[in-house]
């Protein structure tokens, strides 16, 4: 599951071999082996792994925008740059300097790319 941050997927092996775990220890423990028995697996990959899953679903659809890894870095680092760079020259309105920025990805790009993330997110 890449969250764009991390990379996740060996926590959430581990999480359903514990789910899995605590299934057959449930079982022994109650000489217990039947399909309704075992069906505690499930309940078990419910409330954890399979949440986290479910939570995340819409996200690597969202991280597949190519501006997400270049568009939208370049865009910070050159804010940041023009914000914390001082040479000699006359200084110029902060919102001219993010502005000059965002029209390099485009304001619409812009606008569509955060209501996505909003809601995916």
């Amino acid at each position: 599951m890449n969250l764009g941050f991390t990379i996740r997927g060996m926590d959430l092996a581990i999480a359903a071999g514990e789910a899995a775990a605590k299934t057959v220890l449930s079982a022994m423990k109650s000489d217990d082996f039947s399909k309704q028995k075992l069906a505690e697996y499930r309940q078990h990959l419910e409330s954890g792994p399979l949440r986290d899953m479910r939570m995340y679903q819409k996200l690597p659809a969202f991280l597949d925008n190519p501006r997400m890894f270049s568009g939208y870095p370049e865009l910070a680092v050159g804010v940041a740059r023009d914000l914390f760079t001082i040479d000699g020259s006359a200084p110029e309105l902060m919102r001219k300097k993010i502005l000059r920025h965002g029209k390099k990805v485009g304001f619409i790009n812009l606008i569509k790319d955060g209501m996505k993330g909003v809601t995916v997110l």
